[in-house]
């Protein structure tokens, strides 16, 4: 199928409201006929990678709302041509992907219709873990820092509990060293907190994200999402959304006790993408 559409003659035709819609479900648009660059004798639609082909009505005013998911690489130039063909008066909801304080400059747009939402860190140990952070690195945690520590820091202590490094064994040791109960364990005093849960003590550890509870079906019991804006050169923050379960302490089945073990090492595994925007 022919491939050769320039993203700015799409946007002409589609309408540059009703692209940003379209973007998500359609990577690739066909087209190419004899009438000239992206049109097909005249015909006000385009074809789909499927074959099929999708009316586009000329005097559409365009949705009120439009979800933009992508990361800075690519939602740069997009939004670029999105306020080279609109007035930016549909309201806009972006994820945390695109939550760069950079982007309105490199777009050229204060990007005032642009509201985003991001995993918030709001667990008892948030202080602690943004002082030790400032402190190590000299700046502040980004967006999925916090999560991203608690994640790995609940690993490293169900699998000193587990006393091996099996995937079944430290599973089954997850809900023991996150829920009450147990000695306090936070990013303060991970060390000891290994050594406890190694020795076959009951640790519960208390999250700089959350206080990192687990439910029945093995999801987090508490979480809180930030609303975001482009403001000021950066990005603000408007206010936070806390969501709890039904027992934000979190239930179902933890193992009775923890086999433990010193003198071992422990693996943890992360995967992360090579190419594509989230690369770098």
């Amino acid at each position: 199928m022919a491939r050769d559409i320039e993203r700015r003659a799409f946007l002409k035709r589609a309408g540059a409201a009703g692209v940003l819609g379209t973007v998500g479900l359609s990577g690739c648009v066909g087209g190419g006929g004899e009438g000239g660059e992206g049109e097909s004798g005249g015909s006000d639609s385009t074809e789909t990678e499927s074959g099929g082909s999708t009316e586009m009505s000329s005097g559409s005013s365009g949705p009120e709302g439009v979800v933009v998911i992508g990361y800075p690489e690519s939602g740069i130039q997009l939004f670029r041509d999105y306020y080279s063909q609109s007035d930016g008066s549909e309201e806009i909801l972006v994820p945390d992907g695109l939550r760069d304080g950079a982007m309105p400059g490199q777009v050229g747009n204060e990007m005032a219709n642009v509201t985003g939402t991001a995993p918030a860190a709001g667990g008892p140990s948030q202080e602690a873990f943004n002082s030790l952070f400032q402190d190590e690195y000299g700046e502040s945690p980004g967006v999925f820092t916090s999560q991203s520590y608690d994640s790995v820091a609940i690993q490293i202590l169900a699998n000193a509990a587990a006393g091996e490094n099996d995937g079944t064994a430290v599973r089954d040791q997850m809900r023991r060293i996150a829920n009450p109960e147990g000695t306090t364990v936070t990013p303060d005093n991970l060390i000891e907190g290994v050594e406890a849960a190694a020795n076959g003590e009951d640790v519960n550890y208390q999250g700089a994200s959350s206080a990192t509870n687990f439910d029945e079906n093995g999801d987090p019991a508490s979480a809180a999402y930030a609303i975001w804006e482009f403001a000021d050169g950066g990005t603000s923050q408007v206010n936070v959304q806390n969501f709890e379960g039904a027992n934000p302490e979190g239930s179902g089945s933890a193992a009775d006790s923890g086999p433990g073990g010193t003198d071992r090492e422990v693996s943890v595994g992360i995967l992360l993408p090579e190419t594509g925007d989230l690369a770098s």
